[in-house]
């Protein structure tokens, strides 16, 4: 009876022992299930993460280029007028001297043709008077 006592506790033992290790097996399993398993969970939630960040720094960089393109059309375009002003002025400009220039020389030719007409009309005054003067002398005379 004490060997077959001591042969069930031999038996008990191993079958205990394979139990227990089947049993961690098992277990380790499970963690190891669970580790991948929530490994995947934290790579899909950063993966999630990154991509709300690159759409926030989408948005933020094109809302920073949108305001920097306005500001820089607006010196452009500040610029253009600004170029734009000089030139009509200067064409004006040039376009008022002309006028003036040809406004002197017309007035310019306009004091010739008085003093022309001044001349002439002087000397045929003078003729005439000339005349006037010789008749009013002959009647003087007689």
């Amino acid at each position: 009876r004490r060997k077959h006592n001591a042969a069930a506790t031999i038996i008990q033992k191993w079958v205990r022992g394979y139990l227990v290790r089947t049993q961690i097996q098992r277990h380790n399993a499970a963690v190891t299930i669970q580790r991948h398993v929530a490994g995947l969970i934290v790579r899909r939630r950063l993966k999630k993460m990154i991509k709300a960040s690159k759409t926030i720094q989408q948005r933020v960089r094109g809302n920073q280029s949108r305001k920097f393109m306005k500001c820089h059309f607006i010196g452009a375009t500040n610029a253009a007028q600004v170029l734009q002003n000089c030139a009509r002025m200067w064409k004006a400009k040039k376009k008022a001297n002309a006028l003036r220039a040809e406004k002197e020389y017309q007035e310019a030719m306009n004091r010739a043709a008085r003093r022309l007409q001044a001349a002439f009309r002087g000397k045929m005054g003078r003729r005439k008077a000339g005349g006037v003067r010789d008749l009013f002398m002959i009647m003087q005379q007689e």
